[in-house]
């Protein structure tokens, strides 16, 4: 059972524009312990980047839509870049419209297995917003993509256990960049999730957190 695994998640990453926080699932698993890093996406390239930079000890690494920065893979859908880019309702003065706007675009990057839950979501978006709303810090987190540029050589010197998490419909950051990811760490384990979008949805939380407990477990191993 992962409740028997002593692990300690640890996030690194930049703040976001709107602070990611969520009410807890009673079906998520809990860790204490273990240091462990868990990325996702923006933040996630920053964690990858700062794991070597810094020379962080970790446990293990989980990498959850995540990328290299290889020049060569593709890029987000269409689609999903004219929302990114397209103006946001103005939260002070219309924070209907700016939720709707939220709403529309987590719609979009869900995967077609596991449809938005648009309810849940509003929920999440409320607590967000109550915790801080950094207008700007979207840009901001895309500029710091696009100036971290190709990390695979630096990626290549990372020796701790990972594990590398992509959904196969991500509109966002495509499946290749994740196979990317798991080609540029050495003995990294790849687990494409079918039909899963960007964001993890809540029934998946027990299938990523029985995946990072299995990475924690490959380096309670490898320690003893």
């Amino acid at each position: 059972m992962l409740a028997q695994i002593p692990l300690t998640l640890t996030r690194v990453g930049a703040k976001s524009s709107r602070s990611r926080i969520r009410r807890p699932y009673p079906s998520e698993p809990t860790y204490s312990g273990w240091r462990h890093a868990d990325d996702r996406t923006r933040l996630g390239q920053v964690t990858e980047s700062t794991l070597v930079d810094q020379l962080i000890d970790v446990c293990a690494l989980t990498s959850i839509m995540s990328s290299t920065g290889n020049p060569s893979l593709p890029s987000v859908a269409p689609d999903a870049m004219a929302m990114m880019t397209h103006p946001t309702p103005d939260l002070a003065l219309d924070e209907a419209g700016f939720i709707a706007h939220c709403v529309a675009f987590a719609r979009r990057i869900a995967g077609s297995s596991y449809p938005l839950d648009e309810e849940e979501y509003r929920v999440l978006i409320g607590a967000e917003l109550c915790r801080g709303y950094v207008q700007g810090g979207f840009g901001r987190q895309g500029a710091a993509m696009a100036l971290a540029g190709d990390r695979r050589v630096r990626l290549s010197t990372i020796r701790a256990p990972t594990l590398v998490i992509h959904g196969t419909e991500d509109a966002l950051i495509p499946l290749a960049c994740g196979c990317d990811t798991t080609a540029s760490i050495p003995g990294a384990e790849w687990l494409p999730i079918p039909g899963m979008g960007h964001d993890p949805p809540p029934s998946l939380y027990r299938t990523v957190g029985d995946a990072i407990g299995q990475t924690a477990r490959r380096s309670a191993m490898t320690v003893s």
